[in-house]
């Protein structure tokens, strides 16, 4: 299935990172890769059903419509006030991986 982005969805996705961008450029490009990848899901999963649909990935909702052939991204609306999420921060360089089953040993 193609996928197409209009113009509205493309200018708030740069938006949003832009703005994590400010804080944590590695963060910004995880959160742009695991966006990507939602919709690439999205266009999988909801190719039998047509209309219109909607999907979180904080911090916003993807509003889309499905067709025949394609998907289309219409628009990002943000789901509240942007935070930092512990998903997408930087570890300093020598920091072990965090896992939230693991207890930490600070």
């Amino acid at each position: 299935m193609n996928i197409v982005w209009t113009p509205l969805a493309e200018e708030r996705a740069a938006e949003i990172v832009a703005s994590m961008k400010a804080d944590r450029t590695g963060a910004a490009w995880r959160w742009l890769q695991g966006l990507l990848a939602r919709v690439r899901g999205i266009s999988q999963y909801e190719s039998l059903s047509e209309g219109l649909g909607e999907a979180y990935f904080s911090p916003c909702r993807i509003i889309y419509r499905i067709e025949r052939d394609r998907m289309v991204v219409l628009t990002f609306h943000a789901v509240g006030r942007h935070r930092k999420s512990a998903r997408y921060e930087e570890r300093p360089p020598a920091a072990p991986p965090s896992s939230p089953d693991r207890p930490s040993t600070a």
